[in-house]
């Protein structure tokens, strides 16, 4: 019973695998509608109303500083309000309409579960001693047992009741396992981990990939009960082998993946995000039994890749302990994991009987193929979509986790300590348009890179210049620099409406085309400009105000302290004869101001910044690093400045020859 264990394996990944007993009984009740009443929709309905009730019952008293807000506490009274509505829908308004006995008997069963769960909180809450809690326990699920075993045995159809039987005490006694190994959760204050902003947005990320994770499990064992064709024992003994196999297969797969070591925890994520619901769609058209076990095995492996990104990305968040100057424990985490679950198994739940109880004509044609089919797909696919979208906002990311390991070993200085605290702890909207774009344009522009050998690590954060050639050297910068950056970007194309004038002016202008075309395409270009460049928290770069000129090296010199290289593309178009930049070949003349980070980093914090030489090549498709340069703080600054903007155009023009 080692997966019920409360251990550093039992973070978000195996949270959603601690909630297969509840799963397993949303497909008892669908056993017994149709054993009962020859219905089992009304039988997946009354088994989530009844899984909900459990956990209602048991995370009731629980609260930290997630879900003392006043929105949590409006958000759960709403649900609760929702679900007695839909209590009331199943169990007087349809039975009432029916005149089914077997209804009734579903409501006693559901009533059981209730009053069991109650009966176990009560005990749970008690200051009683560790093995008198255990023996009060034992007592109770052994009393419902016998309870159940009686009511299977005067109800249901004689072949129905080995079945039911058998499949109760096993669910039971794995929920018996889990509560007396992982207690419920505790009533408690306010945790460091609560305070902390990224982590909030995780778990909105985690949320959301639960809720849509339950629903398609739900979903799913709705569209194979609702088939057209025989239904029975088989048909169940199947699906309760498959739910068995996936979790078993999902289980292996991320024992196997979370071993390997990898840095880009959100693009796994992704990958396994897309892969999981295409599998998902795929499943729902299967056309046999190889079919359909080939997507299971897609759809386990998705869940796995998931589960490893979730678990790596919880894990991290106990780094941000040392910005926070508070223990963040395992335990925390456990928590906030365990309120996630929770909450999405039971928005999951309860979304899934509305859909039941607004569609009524599923409640008397139970095998009514359209309630479940592959259109099914769009309601888990919202919410992993938002949950991708809350990936792509994660501010903990590889360069802010090495920069938590620098905090932590000693070797950071404040100004770092301090920005980690304003992306990571407090409020923070992080952007995500250089994700995107890096995601999706980098293999179409794809680029062999060279000289990765060049950059030394101790000499990180340095100073990357790049040659511009119009758009094409910063796009292909941003999709193929291995370092984290941000980068100078013009003050007037971090402006929507100063980049749509300055892009006509300077881009569009030469372009044979109509007035209005150039017009339109400037300001599609300018928002697309915009959006993407302010993605990267850039230096805004002014030109020919001395005092805007010296905000720009001041606010570079905090980029360098706070642990981030910089990225400029110091080319002067306005020296060469056309007035444009070089699209390729050697780059053109350079501004030698941007030396001047050396000279102010210098006199602020005594460290020699390092400039390093990129070129970009478009027909060789190369894209090449060259050997940096130290500012020396011994020459002569303007010989030194000159000295450093004469290396760096020399060593890109011989970049651009090879």
């Amino acid at each position: 019973m080692k997966l019920f264990a409360n251990s550093d394996t039992m973070l978000s990944n195996n949270g959603m695998l601690r909630k297969l007993p509840d799963i397993l009984l949303v497909l008892l009740f669908i056993y017994l509608g149709e054993g009962l009443i020859q219905n089992p929709v009304f039988g997946l309905a009354a088994g989530l109303l009844a899984v909900f009730w459990e956990i209602f019952t048991w995370t009731a008293s629980f609260h930290n500083g997630i879900a003392q807000s006043r929105g949590a506490k409006i958000t759960g009274a709403v649900m609760l309000l929702s679900v007695l509505g839909v209590n009331a829908a199943l169990f007087i308004v349809f039975p009432g309409i029916t005149g089914l006995r077997g209804c009734s008997v579903l409501f006693i069963a559901s009533a059981m579960m209730l009053l069991k769960c109650l009966l176990s909180r009560i005990v749970s809450s008690r200051a009683v001693s560790r093995a008198r809690y255990t023996v009060l326990l034992t007592v109770i699920h052994t009393v419902f047992a016998a309870l159940f075993t009686v009511l299977f045995a005067l109800e249901l159809p004689e072949s129905y009741i080995p079945s039911a039987i058998v499949g109760y005490i096993f669910i039971d006694f794995i929920k018996y396992i889990r509560i007396i190994k992982h207690p419920a959760l505790q009533k408690n204050k306010s945790t460091a981990i609560s305070t902390v902003s990224s982590y909030r947005l995780f778990s909105q990320m985690s949320l959301y990939v639960s809720i849509s994770f339950y629903l398609a499990i739900f979903m799913f064992m709705g569209y194979i009960i609702t088939m057209p064709g025989e239904a029975g024992i088989n048909s169940y003994a199947l699906l309760l082998a498959w739910i068995c196999v996936i979790g078993l297969f999902v289980f292996l797969f991320y024992k196997i993946i979370r071993r390997i070591p990898f840095k880009a925890t959100v693009g796994v994520f992704i990958a396994g995000a897309l892969s999981w619901i295409f599998s998902f769609y795929k499943l729902l058209n299967a056309s046999g039994i190889v079919d359909g076990l080939l997507w299971s095995g897609f759809f386990a492996a998705g869940l796995a890749l998931i589960y490893s990104a979730l678990y790596r990305q919880n894990e991290n968040f106990r780094q941000v302990s040392c910005i926070i100057d508070e223990d963040i424990s395992l335990d925390s985490l456990m928590q906030s994991t365990d309120l996630v679950q929770t909450v999405a198994f039971s928005f999951a739940a309860v979304v899934l009987l509305a859909v039941l109880i607004i569609r009524p004509y599923s409640f008397t044609d139970p095998y009514e193929a359209r309630l479940f089919s592959a259109s099914s797909i769009l309601l888990p696919f919202i919410f992993i979509a938002l949950g991708i979208i809350m990936a792509l906002r994660q501010p903990l990311d590889a360069s802010s986790l090495d920069k938590l390991s620098r905090v932590r070993d000693g070797r950071g200085d404040s100004e770092m300590k301090q920005y980690l605290q304003n992306i990571l702890v407090k409020k923070y909207r992080k952007r995500y348009g250089v994700r995107i774009i890096s995601f999706f344009i980098k293999p179409f522009i794809y680029h062999k890179v060279y000289g990765r050998e060049n950059v030394e690590e101790a000499a990180l954060p340095a100073v990357f210049v790049c040659n511009h050639g119009e758009i094409y050297g910063p796009v292909t910068a941003v999709t193929h620099l291995p370092y984290y950056f941000r980068p100078w970007s013009q003050a007037k194309m971090l402006s929507y409406k100063e980049a749509k004038e300055y892009i006509y002016s300077n881009t569009m202008i030469y372009y044979k085309l109509p007035r209005f075309i150039k017009r339109a395409a400037a300001s599609v270009a300018a928002r697309a400009a915009s959006w993407a460049l302010n993605s990267f928290d850039p230096v805004p770069v002014y030109l020919g105000n001395i005092r805007e000129v010296y905000k720009t090296m001041q606010a570079s010199v905090q980029v360098l302290a706070e642990g981030d290289s910089l990225l400029l593309f110091p080319e002067n178009p306005t020296h060469e004869e056309s007035g444009r930049y070089a699209t390729d070949g050697a780059p053109g003349a350079f501004y030698s101001g941007f030396a001047q980070i050396g000279i102010e980093y210098y006199k602020k914090y005594g460290k020699c910044v390092t400039f390093y030489p990129i070129f970009a090549s478009k027909t060789k498709r190369t894209f090449r690093i060259g050997a940096g340069t130290a500012f020396n703080p011994e020459a002569n600054r303007h010989d030194e400045k000159i000295r450093i903007a004469d290396y760096l155009r020399d060593s890109m023009q011989e970049l651009s020859r090879l």
